[in-house]
């Protein structure tokens, strides 16, 4: 029986070989879950400690009911005012306006940032339910993480102190239209 020297085996890989690019894999690895245990603690934090809106509305969300035939007026008012707003128009259908603003808040965008696009959109989406005489309009507020990419996250917004903002817009906007001054 013939037993092959110790010399000719083949040598055992070294542990030092890999651990450079081992070690900064694993490094990145245990910040991005750090990272991400933080974001959970913070919104769960937040989350805690922030009372939800309810809106008190058919969807439960923001929206509102014009008594107007002038659809076009309605929808040509909304992105007026959205622009004021620094928000961007993405979509415009008959029965959908999508408006889009990169989130300024550094905070947020830490905690709702990812690794392909650090910025978060505001996402505002308002749909138009036209009637013979009203236009219901409904908002839809969402955090985009990864806007524009086939990687889109949605994070729905309206329960949210800020959705109030947008339901007060919503209900000035009813009464610009409501407004109409009679000539005789």
């Amino acid at each position: 029986m013939s037993t092959l020297p110790l010399a000719t085996a083949a040598p055992l890989p070294s542990k030092t070989a890999n651990f450079h690019t081992a070690g900064r894999a694993s490094i990145i690895n245990l910040l991005w879950n750090t990272k991400i245990l933080v974001c959970v603690a913070a919104f769960a934090l937040l989350a805690g400690c922030a009372t939800p809106v309810v809106h008190q509305t058919a969807s439960g969300k923001p929206e509102v009911t014009i008594d107007t035939e002038n659809v076009i007026g309605v929808k040509e008012a909304l992105v007026s005012r959205m622009i004021n707003r620094r928000y961007n128009l993405i979509s415009d259908s008959d029965y959908q306006l999508v408006f889009d603003r990169p989130i300024e808040n550094f905070l947020a965008g830490a905690l709702l940032g990812s690794r392909y696009d650090s910025t978060p959109n505001a996402r505002i989406t308002y749909t138009l339910a036209v009637g013979t005489d009203s236009v219901r309009i409904v908002a839809d507020l969402a955090i985009i993480t990864n806007p524009g990419s086939a990687f889109e996250r949605r994070m729905e917004m309206n329960s949210v102190k800020d959705s109030m903002e947008f339901q007060e817009m919503l209900n000035q906007l009813r009464d610009t239209f409501s407004y109409r001054p009679k000539y005789y």
